[in-house]
């Protein structure tokens, strides 16, 4: 509005930057840089959320939580907070940076250090007691010393405590500005002694004073110039805590933005989820370990932990504290579904049944399991093929009995048709005409030829000879017999 007005008169315009506004850029580039998309600011001053909040003002890309100071009872808030913010950030002086991040390890919100970002506003980030960090993968971003050696006019310097970047940044202004009057002053032009809106005045003169303030601001390092706003232009780096300290992963100015050293990796920032989950053997139940600590195990354990793997995110279990599944108790769902229904947790993976009145409060994805109920399946089993697959369908004992029952008919045979005096080879009076004569070579062909359907030939002519081919015959059919009907039963099998 007051750009507009200006214009409209013809008089210049011009907005200074004596916020904290360089450190929160920092913090804003290095969010953006790991793809954040919200942060909980905590002040040590309650001045400054107002800066803070004129800064963010117009940005879609960050949802802020501000709390002006840290304790028991702001701790407990910022740790109801639904869902968990992305990213916390400390924006404090050196001075009191140590005890505010000490109260957040007290109050347990360092749960995920990885997302916690300290903003020093001063230049004494030297004397952090790095020890509170404790090898916690914590951010450290600080403006680098080097530009308030610029502000003192020095090459290298130990920034005093009392020094305030504000206060020398508008110094500075003050001074272009007046060097900017005075170029003016020498070209002999007029300034009007009097204003009034309803007045245009001479616009030669207007853009005359943005030429020279382009002109000093592009020869100025320590100043930079967006629309018609005056910014420090800051050098600015970030560490990150590890086993050694601190060590240095990043620079940023406001032309290049961050910049990843050389070696150095920053890890984007992945959704966090809390799951809603219960007791329900098998799918979900608590062990304990050989430290007496307990931990969630089961199939929808072990399904969570594949999709994080598999989409890229972090979460941690919930456990409802009233009711287990969800019941209705007077108009309000407890369990899983009322925790999941009133923001408590993300999502809810657990033997959780759909009902309509579930329905009625959360959404349900298509069941990964059979809706008619639990099935039990068992995995097929892989069976190798074979030119001898056929002597499967019968045990070794079984083979190794028809091969025992051959031999020994053989041998029976043999010796009966050689000393039964009722034989054809002992009695030539009874059989006159030629008869086969079974040697033993002989006896073992007709017992092994008995197998096939075209039967083993002439059988003994004595009766003890006859008994024992008819109980070898009976034992022969029932063979065939059995080892046809299993082998069909068998290829029926492996077609399945």
């Amino acid at each position: 509005m007051a750009e507009k007005v200006a214009a409209d008169v013809g008089i210049m315009y011009l907005q200074v930057d004596v916020s904290i506004s360089p450190s929160l850029m920092l913090l804003d580039k290095y969010l953006e840089f790991r793809n954040s998309t919200d942060v909980t600011l905590i002040f040590d001053d309650p001045q400054k959320i107002d800066e803070a909040l004129y800064f963010w003002i117009d940005t879609t890309l960050l949802r802020m939580v501000i709390s002006e100071n840290l304790d028991k009872t702001s701790a407990n808030r910022l740790k109801a907070i639904r869902p968990i913010p992305n990213n916390f950030a400390i924006v404090a002086e050196t001075s009191t940076m140590d005890q505010l991040l000490k109260t957040a390890k007290d109050e347990h919100l360092v749960t995920l250090a990885e997302r916690w970002n300290l903003v020093f506003l001063d230049f004494q980030y030297k004397q952090f007691d790095k020890n509170i960090i404790n090898n916690l993968p914590i951010n450290l971003l600080y403006i680098n010393e080097e530009v308030c050696c610029k502000f003192l006019e020095k090459e290298e310097c130990e920034c005093p405590h009392d020094f305030n970047l504000q206060e020398h940044f508008l110094v500075l202004i003050i001074e272009i500005l007046k060097k900017i009057v005075n170029t003016m002053i020498t070209e002999d032009l007029q300034f009007a002694a009097n204003l009034s809106c309803q007045d245009h005045y001479n616009d030669h003169i207007r853009n005359r004073f943005y030429e020279l303030l382009e002109q000093e601001v592009d020869q100025n390092p320590l100043v930079y110039k967006e629309n018609y706003a005056l910014h420090i232009d800051i050098n600015g780096t970030v560490d990150i805590g590890s086993s050694q300290g601190t060590e240095t992963v990043a620079l940023y100015n406001f032309k290049k933005g961050i910049t990843v050293l050389e070696g150095k990796t920053i890890n984007p920032i992945t959704p966090f989820y809390r799951i809603g989950i219960t007791h329900a053997l098998p799918w979900s139940y608590k062990e304990t370990d050989s430290l007496g600590k307990s931990y969630w195990t089961g199939y929808c354990v072990d399904f969570t932990e594949e999709l994080a793997r598999l989409m890229g995110f972090q979460f941690e279990f919930v456990e409802p504290k009233n009711g287990s599944f969800g019941k209705k108790r007077n108009g309000i769902w407890d369990g899983v579904v009322g925790d999941l229904a009133t923001g408590e947790t993300d999502l809810a993976i657990t033997a959780l049944i759909m009902t309509a009145d579930r329905e009625e409060v959360i959404d349900f994805v298509a069941p990964y399991f059979e809706q008619t109920g639990i099935t039990i399946v068992m995995r097929k089993p892989v069976r190798k093929t074979s030119l001898f697959k056929f002597m499967t369908v019968l045990k070794l004992e079984v083979w190794l009995s028809i091969v025992g029952a051959l031999i020994i008919t053989g041998f029976m045979v043999w010796f009966l048709d050689k000393y039964s005096p009722y034989s054809a080879r002992n009695n030539k009076k009874a059989y006159p005409y030629p008869c086969r004569e079974f040697t033993l070579k002989e006896s073992f062909w007709f017992a092994l030829t008995s197998f096939t359907p075209q039967g083993g030939g002439e059988a003994p002519k004595a009766l003890s000879g006859r008994t024992l081919v008819a109980a070898y015959w009976l034992f022969v059919v029932l063979m065939l017999a059995t080892f046809t009907a299993n082998l069909a039963a068998f290829l029926t099998v492996e077609r399945m």
